[in-house]
Parts: C-alpha cells; structure tokens; sequence
C-alpha cells in the first residue's frame, strides 16, 4: 500500500471513496486495481467502481505533478463534452493536480463510448451480421473483462442478431497493428496452432475482433484440480515455435532486459526498500545476456498460464499482441517464471503448476524442441523481475514484501556464475 501524499489519496481506497462523493459522484466504493506511475511526471490509476444500483463500473484518476498540465487536461477533457456516466458526470476535477474520468471517457481511446454502448455497436459492428439480419442493440451486452486507461481495453461482446447470439472478444487500443494480428493469427491456425479466429478490424486497426473462445485458463485448471497432460501442453508450444516465420517483429534480450529495467525504476521509486535487490538483479541480467539466436521462432511473447486454456478440444492460445520472432527460450523461461511467482503466492496445493510447467519443458525438450539451458535460466529471471513489477502496476495489498521476494527468487534462479543476494 501507498501511504501518505498525492499517490496514497488515490491509492486507498476509502480514500479514493470519499473524494469522488464529494465531487459529486454516486458512488458506494472505489477499489483500485492498476497504477501507471512516472516519477516526477504524473501518475495514472484504475478504479474498479461500485454502485448503489447496477452493474459496477471503471474510472480513472490522473495525478499530475504540474499543475498548470492537469488543467490542460482539465480543460481539453471538458472541451469534449464528456459523456455522463451511471455515477454522474463523466469527468470531475478531484484537486489542482487531479483529475478523474469514468467511462466511457478516456483521455486516449476517445471512441470507447461507441464501444462500450449496444446501441452504438449495431453500427460500429454492422458488417458482421449474417446477410439479411440487423443487429439488435437491445440484445447486445458488453463486458469489460480489462481494462488499462489511456492504452487499451478488452471487452466480451455478445452480438445479437434475431435469435442469435455470438460470442466475441473485442480489443480497442491506442497502438494499431494495421491487419498484422490478425494475418498472424490466420497464419498460427492454418498450422494447426490452437487461438481464436480472427474476424474484422476497425477504426483503422485500433479495435482487433476475434471470436470468443469459452475454456479455463491453466493456472485456475490446475488449481482446481483437473488433469493436465503435460506432455500435451508441451506438444501445443511446439506447434507454435514450428509454425514458419511471417512478418513478425524481432525481439531481442537486450529490447526485454530494458523493458524490466524501466519498470524496475518504476518499483523502485514508490518502494526505495527493493533498491539494493532490484539493481543487483538487473546488473546479474545484463552481465549474463544471451547471445542473439540464430534460429528465431514465433514466440508468443506473453506466455504465462493465464494465456493457455484448456477445453474440451485442447491447450488454445489466447492474447497474441506481442508476438514477436526471438528464442524459444523467452516463451518457456516465462512460462516457468510466472508458475513460480504463482506457487511462492499460492503456497502449498493439491496440484502444483509448477510441477506441470517443469514438466511440460522437459518433454518440449525430448520431443526436439532446442533449448538452452542459461537462456532459460535467464528468461526465467526476467519473467519473475517482470512479475515482481506486475504486484505494483496491480496494485496487490501486499506489493512491497511480495516484489521484493520476486526479486530475490529472480536471482536465485539466474544463469549460473550471475547470482545474486536476496
């Protein structure tokens, strides 16, 4: 927890609560769910948001360490004739330096409102109603499934058309992928790699269309107790790695190494107690870099156990934005990463993901699946590094003592010859 200042105000939230009901939004609780911090700058973060009726909704307060910026965005937010949200006002001034927003509004993905809104989709997803049917907007609903401010959300929309109803999962962002996403996802499939079918893209690019894929990801699999072949799991991220290489772009160690590195500075600046660890580990990594791979497959890029489900016609892949040509080391080093940060977090249970990911690497490994070992070593590394920031951009009620923990598992398992205290 962040206490005390600007960032403890908008982090607590009892806090939070009460400084959206005094500016006049109705609101019975405000639970903070995500935080985008840039020392000295400003800072971002999300709130989940309850009601005294209807659906929960999500909003977002800016924090801005120049006041003369927030009443620039101030200004510009009003300038657009914010929509009213179910709380009330679509966007309030909370401070000088704050300014919050509920959605629909958003200061980067201005046309969420025309996303987030049945009525609007009958046009926006016009074209995907079977020939000589219209969309009904009544019928439609729209579930916000994630949601980070000024950057992307992802929304389960059920289209109905007459009597039908179809299931899809809608991705809006500011980044645009022109098509490639989409190409990429043809291209797994035609493979024999398992992800969602890829439909339409819009607002020129920015908003991706895939068809929703019902399943239970991994990690909730395994816990639950059901089995999980791992030699199965193991087949599936072969196919992947198999499939030929497209116009994917390349990745590299040093283009991962400095993305954990900016978080790191991130963490480290709301938590100075994680200093001594965090820098040690990003000096182990960078001494210890693999060495650009020769033989570049398709990596997933964001290969964890919340992106693999299980149903009943096998392992799917789901969440394909980074993928990216590098080694097949990076996917399984963060595979094995995020199953030890979910182990140390869970502790003890009666079926461990650990067990089933070590597992599913060893068979990749006899199947003739090219791995080697210190790259490995130093993907699984990073992907705790990267989780250890994670439990802060969460905002987890124990962030401070879990990503310190991280930091050290990171170094307890880096190549050889790079270890580090923890």
């Amino acid at each position: 927890m962040i206490t005390g200042g600007a960032l403890g105000q908008i982090t607590d939230a009892a806090e939070t609560t009460a400084r959206l009901l005094h500016a006049g939004l109705q609101v019975t609780h405000a639970e903070p769910m995500y935080i985008r911090h840039k020392p000295g700058t400003g800072t971002i973060v999300a709130h989940r948001i309850d009601l005294a009726e209807g659906a929960p909704t999500w909003g977002y307060t800016h924090w801005h360490a120049d006041r003369a910026r927030a009443e620039e965005t101030w200004r510009k937010a009003i300038a657009l004739h914010p929509t009213p949200s179910p709380a009330g006002p679509g966007v309030v001034r909370l401070d000088p330096h704050t300014v919050c927003r509920m959605l629909p509004n958003d200061g980067a993905l201005r046309r969420l409102r025309w996303w987030l809104d049945p009525r609007k989709l009958k046009r926006s997803l016009g074209s995907l109603a079977e020939t000589g049917r219209r969309i009904s907007g009544r019928g439609t609903s729209v579930q916000i499934l994630r949601y980070k401010p000024r950057r992307r959300v992802v929304l389960r929309v059920d289209l109905a058309t007459g009597t039908r109803r179809r299931p899809l999962l809608v991705r809006y962002s500011t980044h645009s992928s022109h098509g490639n996403a989409g190409r990429l996802a043809h291209h797994l499939r035609c493979h024999g790699v398992a992800v969602p079918a890829p439909i339409g893209q819009f607002e020129d690019g920015h908003v991706t269309v895939d068809s929703f894929v019902r399943g239970t990801a991994l990690r909730s699999a395994v816990h639950s107790g059901a089995r999980i072949d791992a030699s199965e799991l193991a087949a599936a991220v072969h196919r992947f790695h198999r499939a030929p290489p497209r116009e994917a772009p390349g990745r590299t160690s040093l283009d991962d190494l400095s993305n954990a590195r900016a978080g790191l500075r991130v963490l480290t600046s709301l938590n100075p107690a994680s200093a001594d660890v965090a820098r040690s580990v990003a000096d182990a990594l960078e001494r210890t870099m693999p060495e650009p791979n020769a033989s570049p497959v398709l990596r997933h890029g964001d290969l964890h156990a919340d992106n693999v489900l299980v149903s009943p016609d096998g392992v799917l892949f789901v969440d394909l934005e980074r993928i990216s040509l590098g080694p097949a080391a990076a996917d399984l080093g963060q595979l094995h990463g995020h199953a030890i940060a979910a182990e140390r977090h869970r502790g003890p249970a009666p079926a461990s993901l650990l067990e089933l990911t070590r597992a599913a690497i060893d068979d990749y490994r006899r199947t003739g699946g090219s791995v080697d070992p210190s790259a490995l070593s130093w993907y699984t590394a990073l992907a705790l590094t990267e989780q250890a920031v994670l439990t802060l951009r969460r905002l987890e009620p124990d962030w401070p003592t879990r990503s310190i923990d991280l930091l050290g598992a990171a170094g307890a398992v880096a190549p050889a010859g790079a270890r580090t205290a923890s």
